[in-house]
Order: C-alpha cells, then sequence, then structure tokens
C-alpha cells in the first residue's frame, strides 16, 4: 500500500513540478511464477478499487479524511523532506492539497489515468508508451519478462521481493531495474526491497 501511495504522490509531484503529464512508472517484481503475479495484480486492482470507490463514492467522510492524512503522512515524513530543493528548487512551492487534488484526479479518472499492467507470456498487456503521447502511469506487475532488457519510462518506484536462483550481485544487479539515472526527479524514487 505504502509503495502504491508514494507512487501516487510522485505523479502528483512531478506533474505539478513542470505542469505537464509526463510517463510515470511502477515495477512490481514479486516472482517468476505467473499464478504469484497474477495474485498480486488482483490486490493491487483491488487497493486501487478501494481507494477509488473510498474516495468518490463514499457517504463516510471521516474514511476520506483518513485516507488523506495517510497520503499527507507520506508526503511530510518522506516526500517532501528528501526533495533536493537545490536542483529543483519549484518544489518548495508544492503544497500538499495540489498533490491530493492530482492523486484524486489520478484515482478517479474515468480515462484511464492510471493502468495497471501484467507482463508475461499469459498476459495479452503491452508495454507501449508510445500509444501515450500525453504521458502514462502504469503500474507494471511481471517476473521474467521483466527482469532484463525492458525500459520501464519513468520508473520512480520499485518493489522488489524476487530472489534470483543464484544469489549473486551482479544477477541481482540486472535484475533490479530500479539503477539508472533518473533525470528531473532524482530525489523522488524509490526502492522496496526486504
Amino acid at each position: 500500500r505504502e509503495a502504491i501511495n508514494v507512487f501516487l504522490i510522485n505523479i502528483a509531484t512531478r506533474y505539478l513540478r513542470k505542469n505537464n503529464n509526463e510517463h510515470n512508472s511502477m515495477l512490481i517484481h514479486v516472482s517468476r511464477f505467473k499464478s504469484v503475479q497474477g495474485l498480486v495484480f488482483k490486490q493491487v486492482k483491488k487497493y486501487i478499487d478501494s481507494l477509488k470507490e473510498k474516495i468518490s463514492y463514499g457517504q463516510d467522510k471521516k474514511i476520506r479524511d483518513d485516507i488523506k492524512k495517510e497520503f499527507n503522512q507520506i508526503w511530510i515524513n518522506d516526500t517532501q523532506k528528501n526533495f533536493n530543493t537545490n536542483k529543483f528548487p519549484q518544489s518548495t512551492k508544492i503544497k500538499f492539497d495540489n498533490v491530493w487534488n492530482k492523486v484524486v484526479e489520478t484515482i478517479t479518472s474515468e480515462s484511464k489515468a492510471l493502468e495497471i499492467v501484467q507482463i508475461n507470456s499469459q498476459s495479452d498487456d503491452v508495454l507501449d508508451y508510445e500509444k501515450h503521447k500525453n504521458g502514462w502511469n502504469v503500474i507494471v506487475i511481471g517476473g521474467a519478462a521483466i527482469s532484463r532488457g525492458i525500459t520501464l519510462e519513468g520508473l520512480s518506484v520499485s518493489y522488489f521481493t524476487r530472489v534470483a536462483k543464484l544469489p549473486t550481485s551482479d544477477t541481482l544487479i540486472q535484475m533490479g531495474r530500479w539503477f539508472g539515472y533518473r533525470k528531473g526527479y532524482e530525489d523522488l524514487w524509490r526502492v522496496y526491497v526486504p
């Protein structure tokens, strides 16, 4: 949940820094087994749908306020305090209410502002950034198919719990898609590993 929430805050922050949409990706790589990937896909979808329902249609203001408070805690305790204001001075002008409004827009938009895709041999999903000229917010779930040779545009959050058969450092580094230069958002990317 926290990793997904951070990803949603990153989408909003990157938009507010430049006032335009860019590609934003999150990687979830927990197993090489497609059945496990399918379960994780369902869990992520259920969580996003639950957020959308509680924020959009929820009759209980306390629940909406609690969700907003949860996001605000991440904003205060992680995102905002780790801003590199020398490199990104415009970040000091970003207010949480603007971030929250963009998060809500991303979650509740009917125009697929956020998509979840599963990349493996059993899925018909495709990573097609070219198809999304105005930026694409995507959570990518997979295993072997995403462990090597695929570039996730605008990758800002990696949730990575898979171990290699032979857990040597070079294998893990090759599978770890969190390395590389994140131009324009170096202070936002996060890695979740055990």
